[in-house]
């Protein structure tokens, strides 16, 4: 039998409170929500997190329903507190079994009825963001595949998928290797990365703006040395294997120590060692099997993250490069990483910055051909109506709240895949005709921007009253076929394609009223938003 490295997952609750007071709740403040749980608490006869599984279901809508194992993970933590806790764990894992049973049938049904589409196939709010991991030290979420997001977005960018990675102040994430290549951006807090890989070893003093080019198959594990500040990290994946699909490969796990169970999902990390027999790891690590059970039995049962001592998140951070290294992107020592934030911003005046390292001048991110972008818009501001000539922008919200308007080739949303074929196949008879396609923006939503497609992204004050309504909006964004993209600005003074047609082709084109209305904007790139209530914020 093979031994069983296993690190056993010890959850509780306040960092997922925190989480959910940022993700899906941006607009409260984290002490408003707490102090509305507690209150919440007090009215429930079981456990405090029953009451964190009914104000979790009030953020989710009835199009939103809780999937089946979050809910099993607020059912089992109510236990601890329980009369009876073994009783408890035992109704808990009896309705996620009936779940997980209902939720196959219903899956099975859809098949048969044929596939569901997005309504919005360019938008996805923080719904879509499915939990990897939980715990009170730390959380990982990633968006669902695109290719099931939106049927307009097979093929284009399919192979990619995006994440959310925060981690409490004093932890230390467990080294993991991907079957993916990716890249990492820090938008929050300060830390040490390191990436392992065959005869070399790497580490990088982290904060935010800093790009961390992660190769496919390092084994990769990070600290949060800060006091205070969480550590916030997008992410973006292109699997090696399996197109749209990756794993995370840990070295040390937690495995539900029932055989066949599916209790773990949320904090289970299985080691690969595990599956490998007794007889082949004694001849591997050249040991007797005694003192390899004695050393993966004295290994600490938590889950992927865990808390480090103050002299160990020393130790770790001592062993990263100079900072400044990564702010020259071509110095030595710094092939992987870079801080986007140090470098002039590509598009800037008084209402706003925009952020961009473009493959062909950053080789870290030459081989995957994807540019990393940061927006930072003042409140009640706009970016002018632009387009992208080859790029296909993958955008998540990391802060502040706004909407988007984009111009899209006409479309309907189909109602099966013969449906879908047949407009695909009649695409080219509806040139000419547009729809808008809009979207709310805050933390965590994710919105898709195709090559050649015109958009405006506008930055709002926050309505709340919590202390925070002057934020500004902030973006961090992933070109996809990248290389030597152009951004074609449609309003204001500099980068406008409009202001370089000849005066003949602008009458012509927009009638003789066109040529006074293309200069009198007299800011570029960011200019004053609508004002709000605007019939232009209500489309």
């Amino acid at each position: 039998m093979a031994i069983k490295i296993t690190i056993k997952a010890s959850y509780k609750l306040p960092f997922f409170f925190f989480f959910l007071s940022t993700l899906f709740l941006a607009s409260s403040s984290a002490t408003s929500l707490i102090n509305a749980l507690s209150d919440h608490n007090q009215q429930c006869r079981q456990s405090f997190c029953r009451g964190v599984g009914s104000h979790h279901s009030l953020l989710r809508s009835k199009d939103h329903p809780q999937d089946a194992r979050e809910e099993y993970f607020y059912c089992s933590q109510s236990c601890e507190t329980s009369a009876d806790p073994k009783q408890c764990e035992t109704e808990c894992r009896e309705r996620f079994d009936e779940q997980l049973k209902k939720e196959a049938e219903e899956q099975k049904g859809q098949e048969e009825k044929g596939p569901t589409f997005n309504p919005n196939p360019y938008y996805f709010p923080k719904f879509a963001l499915r939990p990897r991991f939980l715990a009170e030290e730390g959380a990982y979420f990633v968006l669902e595949s695109f290719a099931r997001l939106s049927h307009l977005l097979r093929g284009r960018i399919q192979n990619y998928r995006t994440a959310l990675l925060q981690t409490t102040p004093g932890t230390f994430v467990l080294p993991y290797h991907l079957d993916a290549e990716s890249i990492f951006v820090v938008w929050n807090g300060r830390g040490t990365l390191t990436l392992v890989m065959k005869d070399t070893k790497q580490s990088f003093k982290i904060e935010n703006g800093d790009v961390i080019r992660v190769p496919a198959g390092a084994t990769t594990y990070l600290i949060n040395n800060h006091t205070t500040e969480n550590l916030s990290i997008v992410q973006l994946f292109q699997p090696v294997n399996t197109p749209d699909l990756f794993e995370e490969f840990f070295p040390a796990g937690y495995k539900d120590p029932e055989p066949g169970s599916d209790y773990s999902f949320l904090h289970g990390t299985e080691s690969y060692y595990s599956v490998f027999s007794n007889d082949l790891l004694e001849a591997a690590f050249d040991v007797p099997r005694e003192q390899l059970e004695k050393a993966f039995g004295q290994q600490k049962r938590e889950g992927m993250i865990i808390r480090a001592s103050k002299e160990q998140l020393e130790a770790l951070s001592k062993q990263a490069s100079p900072w400044w290294r990564k702010l020259v992107p071509w110095s030595m020592g710094s092939d992987l990483n870079f801080n986007l934030l140090s470098q002039r911003p590509l598009h800037s005046n008084n209402y706003g910055k925009f952020y961009e390292a473009p493959p062909q001048e950053f080789k870290q991110l030459q081989d995957m051909n994807v540019s990393v972008a940061m927006l930072d818009i003042n409140p009640e501001v706009m970016m002018v109506p632009h387009y992208n000539s080859k790029a296909t922008y993958l955008m998540m919200v990391v802060d502040g709240m706004g909407y988007f308007e984009m111009a899209c080739p006409k479309f309907t949303i189909p109602e099966s895949e013969d449906e879908m074929e047949y407009q695909e196949e009649q695409a080219d008879q509806q040139s000419g005709v547009y729809s808008k396609v809009s979207g709310k923006l805050s933390l965590g939503d994710v919105f898709v921007i195709p090559a050649g497609h015109p958009v405006s992204i506008v930055a709002q004050n926050n309505n709340n009253n919590n202390g925070n309504q002057n934020q500004n909006l902030r973006i961090v964004g992933f070109g996809i076929n990248a290389g030597n993209n152009m951004r074609n600005f449609l309003a204001g003074q500099e980068g406008n394609i409009m202001k370089q047609m000849e005066r003949e082709a602008t009458q012509l084109t927009f009638g003789q009223e066109m040529e006074q209305i293309l200069t009198s904007q007299k800011q570029s790139y960011f200019v004053p938003a609508p004002r709000r209530g605007s019939s232009t914020e209500k489309a």
